[in-house]
């Protein structure tokens, strides 16, 4: 929560899932919140007359980026700190951030299930 709140322009794009934290949330729980954010971001792109990113590649690139935040912040923190729990908290934060760029398309193709009632018809894995 701190790091959304921080300023930085990189992590800027967390401020929304900071609003509506899920504590404890799983790897599903947080793909979910990622990419219902983005999307909900692309919305706002979209109606104010933006190109809108429905394919997620602006999301993957932000979650690189976001490696490397990781990993220059774990560097400082390292250095100030005299235990491993606060380089720890960023090493999992990172985690997810590797794994999201490449396992955004099969996890949510694990949820589309869920949105059978929002899809036409003729989108339906059944009918394919």
């Amino acid at each position: 929560l701190v790091i959304a709140g921080s300023g930085c322009p990189h992590t800027a794009l967390f401020k929304p899932m900071a609003r509506f934290h899920l504590p404890l949330a799983n790897e599903e729980e947080t793909i979910f919140r990622a990419t219902a954010t983005y999307m909900l971001a692309q919305y706002f792109v979209k109606t104010g007359g933006g190109e809108a990113d429905f394919n997620l590649e602006r999301l993957r690139d932000l979650y690189r980026t976001i490696q490397e935040v990781n990993q220059a912040m774990a560097t400082r923190v390292r250095s100030g700190s005299t235990t491993d729990s606060s380089v720890n908290a960023i090493v999992l934060l990172d985690m997810y951030a590797k794994a999201l760029p490449y396992v955004i398309k099969q996890s949510l193709e694990e949820l589309r299930y869920l949105f059978k009632p929002f899809l036409h018809s003729s989108d339906s894995p059944e009918k394919a």
